[in-house]
């Protein structure tokens, strides 16, 4: 008669991921009892020491986001050291972190020429998410060439940056205003992962996008891409 126990990648499936579920995971995957710490770390993402009886593991925060065989990849690391391969935490980390070196430097700044962020921000959070998004807003930095991104949400940093090149008067109110409901939408639903892989625009996020009162002018407007 089958165990009624559920497999290891089962039981990450229902793990809401916390800091103490993950280390469970991966002390049954390395075999070894671990103390385990989550870091805003984006440069040192896994650290690994061996004391004693003890494994200290350092991991950044971002890769509680990641799938079973990401995670189980890391397990086997800590079983077995830097000697084995590890091509889907190497994918995971590209896929995932992209580094911002200006972020460091670069203030929020909300108010533009037409339009103001912080406002438009705090009116569909209080409508729409409950005021429950606690990420920062601000215009990004000029560039000389208008680039495809017209918003981005680091959920690394809980940043959404929208593009000055909204910031016209030739651009609708409705327009800049979806980039910022499709970027909180990003902050409140989080990164959904399949197959190990992460999924931005799930169908729940597509449904949900649907919520914005001009979204049909919105889309029109961007040419529907």
């Amino acid at each position: 008669m089958p165990s009624s126990t559920p497999r290891a990648e089962e039981q990450l499936n229902l793990f809401s991921r916390t800091a103490e579920e993950l280390s469970l995971f991966l002390e049954k995957i390395s075999g070894k009892p671990l103390i385990l710490s989550i870091t805003e770390n984006t440069h040192s993402l896994i650290s690994v020491k061996w004391q004693g009886k003890k494994t200290r593991v350092r991991i950044s925060s971002v890769f509680l986001q990641a799938g079973y065989p990401v995670l189980a990849e890391i397990g086997k690391l800590i079983a077995h050291g830097s000697t084995i391969p590890t091509p889907l935490v190497r994918r995971f980390i590209r896929e995932n972190i992209t580094p911002k070196i200006t972020d460091k430097v670069l203030p929020c700044t909300t108010k533009g020429k037409f339009f103001d962020l912080q406002e438009l921000f705090n009116a569909f959070n209080e409508s729409y998410f409950a005021n429950r998004i606690t990420a920062s807003i601000s215009w990004g930095r000029q560039q000389k060439r208008q680039g495809r991104t017209l918003g981005s949400y680091d959920h690394t940093r809980q940043r959404i940056i929208i593009s000055r090149h909204l910031d016209k008067s030739s651009v609708p109110r409705y327009a800049v205003e979806y980039v910022i409901f499709h970027e909180m939408l990003h902050a409140d639903i989080g990164i959904a992962v399949k197959n190990g892989r992460r999924v931005l625009h799930s169908p729940d996020f597509r449904e949900r996008e649907k919520g914005y009162k001009k979204y049909a002018e919105a889309r029109k407007y961007f040419g529907d891409k």
